[in-house]
């Protein structure tokens, strides 16, 4: 199964009262039980969480599928927002959701009650998702995938929202095109992060299956 994991899902391992279902979800993706899927949205917005995160976040994408924006997801994104599904202000919340439904993801998982895991926005989403010719997206918590309970909304989405803000920021007025070229140079930069963890990840592997010197 692919499943979208936007920027708080990583912030969540290290929130006191999120940190279960988080730690357990990336373990279901170190078994890999499942398929995770991060993109450029989600390495640029991490830049503004706490050491920790970026090196949790580190040395897991490089077992992820990467993607950048393309074309398709910025008019899927535009279309959330022209629906009054979110505000500009919530342009990468629209972005995540898009991302996960035209890469053809089965789920979206994130903490983000307020503008993606929302009961409400979901229909909305996904009326907006088969009316542009897309399949319909499952989008939870990672406690709701898991059956764990949880109670409030996480400090790690105060995270993400800082490098939302950062993001909108940046994008300000673009046109679609010189918004491409943008998540072009940061898709560059989640490659090379990409490569660095994937390295990692073999010469742990090779490490652990090596036999011990008696």
């Amino acid at each position: 199964m692919r499943i979208y994991a936007d920027t708080s899902v990583f912030g969540g391992v290290f929130d006191t009262e999120f940190d279960i279902a988080s730690k357990h979800f990336f373990d279901e993706v170190i078994a890999r039980r499942h398929e995770l899927v991060v993109s450029v949205s989600v390495d640029d917005e991490i830049e503004d969480a706490p050491e920790v995160v970026r090196a949790f976040y580190q040395s897991i994408v490089g077992q992820a599928e990467i993607f950048q924006l393309t074309p398709e997801v910025l008019v899927l994104r535009d279309a959330y927002l022209n629906a009054g599904v979110l505000t500009e202000k919530s342009l990468t919340d629209a972005t995540h959701v898009a991302l996960a439904t035209v890469l053809g993801c089965q789920k979206i998982v994130s903490w983000n009650l307020k503008h993606i895991v929302n009961t409400r926005k979901i229909p909305q989403y996904n009326a907006i998702n088969e009316h542009n010719g897309y399949n319909s997206l499952e989008i939870l918590t990672p406690a709701d995938f898991l059956k764990i309970m949880t109670i409030s909304e996480p400090k790690c989405v105060q995270w993400k929202r800082r490098g939302q803000a950062r993001i909108r920021e940046k994008i300000a007025g673009m046109t679609h095109e010189e918004e491409l070229a943008y998540w072009n140079e940061s898709y560059k930069k989640l490659m090379r992060t990409h490569a660095e963890s994937k390295r990692r990840l073999q010469e742990k592997q090779a490490t652990d299956e090596s036999p011990a010197k008696c």
